[in-house]
C-alpha cells in the first residue's frame, strides 16, 4: 500500500503529521517497519534527520526502541546525525543505554569513532565502546535511578520505595511521542495508535405525537374556528333538509293537479 501511494503524483512523502509533527519516515523508524523505512530513503525529497516537535529524529526513535535494522539503513546516510538530542536532552545513545539496547548503542559508538578524529581536544584517543562498557553503563545508570533520596521524608517510618524499573524510563518521565510501549516490554512489535473514529451520525427519527391539547396545545385552537364552520354548514343542511321534507307532500300534490 505505501508503495502505491508513493507512486501516486503529488504525494509528499516528507509532510508531518498535525499532531507530533512526525513525517511518515519517524512513524516507520519508531515502529521497526524496514521496508517502508528503506522505500522512503530512496525518494527524493525525503529528509532522514528531519525531528518531530518532540525534537527527536528517526535515528533516535529507532534507537530509543530498539529498531537495530532501522538505525543501521539511517547511519548509512552522511548527514544523520547520531549527537542530535532531543527537547529534553537526550540523544539516540543516552536513549539506547537508558532502554538497555546494547547493539544499538555498540551500532551508534561505532559511527562517532568513524566520524571522529584520531584523538579529541584533550589529545586523547577515542575508546571503541564494547559490550562491558555497555553493560557497566547501563549497570551505573540503574543505580543512579534507584538510589533513594536521603533528603525525602519517611512519614510511615518506612524504607523509601523504589523508582519505576530502569527498563521503562518512561513510567518516569512524559513520553513525546505517539509510540506506547507493550506489556512484555518488546518495542519492536508495538502497533501505531488507531486513528481516531470519525463521529457517528444518528439518522433522524421520525417521532408521532397524537394530535390533541396535551400534545400540541396551541393545535385546539387552531381547529376552533373549523368546526365552527363545519357546525355551521351541518346545521344549514339539516334546515335544507327539513324544509323539504316539511314541503314535499304540497310538492306531490302539485304533479298530480291539473
Amino acid at each position: 500500500m505505501v508503495k502505491v501511494l508513493l507512486e501516486r503524483e503529488g504525494v509528499n512523502p516528507d509532510r508531518a503529521d498535525t499532531k507530533y509533527g512526525q513525517t511518515p519516515l519517524s512513524w516507520a523508524a519508531a515502529h521497526g517497519r524496514e521496508g517502508i523505512v528503506k522505500m522512503l530513503l530512496q525518494r527524493e525529497g525525503v529528509n532522514p534527520d528531519r525531528a518531530d516537535s518532540g525534537g527527536q529524529t528517526p535515528l533516535l526513535l529507532a534507537a530509543k526502541y530498539g529498531h537495530e535494522g532501522v538505525a543501521k539503513m539511517l547511519l548509512e546516510r552522511k548527514y544523520v546525525l547520531t549527537t542530535t538530542p532531543d527537547n529534553k536532552g537526550q540523544t539516540p545513545l543516552s536513549l539506547a543505554l537508558s532502554n538497555g539496547h546494547h547493539r544499538v548503542a555498540q551500532i551508534l559508538q561505532e559511527r562517532d569513532n568513524a566520524n571522529s578524529d584520531p584523538a579529541d581536544a584533550a589529545g586523547e584517543a577515542s575508546v571503541p565502546l564494547s559490550t562491558e562498557h555497555v553493560d557497566e553503563s547501563v549497570a551505573e545508570m540503574q543505580s543512579t535511578i534507584e538510589a533513594p533520596n536521603p533528603d525525602a521524608a519517611d512519614l510511615d517510618a518506612q524504607s523509601t520505595p523504589a523508582l519505576a524499573d530502569p527498563d521503562e524510563p518512561e513510567a518516569v518521565s512524559d513520553r513525546t511521542d505517539p509510540v506506547p510501549k507493550s506489556a512484555d516490554g518488546d518495542l519492536s512489535t508495538t502497533e501505531p495508535p488507531p486513528l481516531p473514529e470519525p463521529p457517528s451520525v444518528s439518522p433522524p427519527t421520525l417521532s408521532y405525537s397524537p394530535v390533541g391539547t396535551e400534545a400540541h396545545p396551541n393545535r385546539a385552537r387552531s381547529i376552533l374556528p373549523i368546526l365552527f364552520d363545519h357546525y355551521f354548514i351541518i346545521s344549514l343542511l339539516v334546515c335544507l333538509l327539513a324544509l323539504l321534507a316539511y314541503n314535499l307532500p304540497s310538492s306531490f300534490l302539485h304533479m298530480f293537479t291539473f
